[in-house]
């Protein structure tokens, strides 16, 4: 990639603070190409396993467009097209071709954006000039991040899981990529039957033209492989879809307001003595970054008298507002109650079970 694309567009140090971002640009996977000098259209990726790369990932580009609306407040920009109106020459619906056709059809006038190489003999010249334009257009934008996904590919069938790439000559830019991988393993591990799913323990440096060019930071997302069949069943999963894009957002909007991604965990609760026939507020706490709205469930351990002991669940919506839950000794009598409590926010994170004693006594 650095031979075909050697360094001729100096990165100047990022001027926006990060606390200042307002707009993104989600640059989702490949799409059609034209080769020459026949122009027949093909897709740019493989598909050993039937899944279809260049399809697949502009969904993948919705969640996390709507999740950086939503829950980071900026402003999305797409590098490809979403219509499902056929391209007038390829024929195939816009939202599958590549971002080098939406961008000529935006910027007609602005070749230096998607044709960067017209004069250029080799039959894949419209794939280079893709891979340059959507960090052209992210630049032409002065997005303040720009955030590319992608399915993996491998010789190996054995290989699978999930990757993020920053490039090496922006080293800047690994703390975006580690934090991304790191929400992202939280996410995907709490959703049932993701709880082992393979995620590296760090980014990678890499040597990708589409996270080199922008001036901004980048990092590529390499979700799943397409080449794996675990990898190929839990890339058409709703349910991983979301929980992936939910850690991508979640672990670029820890980073830009300077917070770190560490494990979600319930801090010890002391144990209670309550007055029978009265009741006392205690106050929880938490290391981590959950999403609101959190849960505080109470399950039963043991109790010292049966069925004077009733589990309950807590809901939580303003992250100014502290954890406080009401231990209540209704019944007549002393006993002892040993719960376990568990800490669990909006996108099923949830912590470690914590136990304490509830004693209900006399006055």
């Amino acid at each position: 990639m650095e031979e075909h694309f050697p360094d001729d567009h100096p990165q100047p140090a990022l001027a926006t603070p990060r606390s200042a971002h307002s707009k993104a640009l989600v640059s989702s996977s490949h799409g059609y190409i034209a080769l020459h000098p026949g122009r027949e259209w093909e897709f740019q990726r493989p598909s050993p396993l039937g899944l279809q790369e260049d399809v697949l990932s502009p969904m993948y580009g919705d969640a996390l467009e709507d999740l950086l609306e939503q829950r980071s407040g900026l402003v999305v920009y797409r590098a490809r097209s979403r219509s499902a109106e056929p391209h007038p020459e390829a024929a195939h619906p816009w939202e599958h071709m590549s971002a080098r056709y939406h961008l000529k059809a935006l910027f007609p006038d602005r070749a230096d954006i998607w044709n960067e190489f017209p004069n250029s003999p080799d039959s894949d010249r419209e794939v280079k000039e893709d891979i340059r334009a959507r960090p052209n257009y992210a630049n032409h934008l002065a997005v303040d991040v720009m955030l590319s996904l992608h399915t993996n590919g491998s010789d190996s069938a054995s290989t699978r899981g999930t990757e993020v790439y920053y490039h090496q000559a922006k080293p800047q830019d690994k703390a975006l990529a580690d934090s991304i991988l790191c929400s992202m393993r939280e996410v995907i591990r709490a959703q049932p039957g993701y709880q082992d799913f393979p995620l590296r323990e760090s980014s990678n440096a890499g040597a990708h033209g589409e996270n080199r060019i922008g001036r901004m930071p980048s990092v590529i997302v390499e979700t799943a492989y397409h080449s794996n069949p675990d990898d190929v069943a839990a890339l058409q999963d709703p349910v991983f879809r979301s929980a992936s894009m939910k850690g991508v957002e979640k672990g670029y909007r820890l980073w830009a307001t300077g917070k770190t991604c560490e494990p979600l965990a319930l801090r010890p609760v002391p144990d209670t003595d309550v007055p029978i026939q009265a009741a006392r507020d205690i106050e929880l706490s938490y290391a981590g970054n959950p999403q609101y709205p959190l849960s505080v469930e109470l399950s039963l351990a043991s109790c010292s008298e049966e069925g004077a002991c009733t589990p309950s669940a807590t809901t939580f919506d303003d992250p100014a507002k502290p954890l406080t839950i009401n231990l209540a000794c209704n019944g007549p009598d002393p006993g002892v109650a040993r719960w376990s409590a568990v800490l669990r926010d909006a996108d099923g994170v949830a912590t470690t079970p914590v136990e304490f004693s509830q004693a209900c006594v006399r006055a």
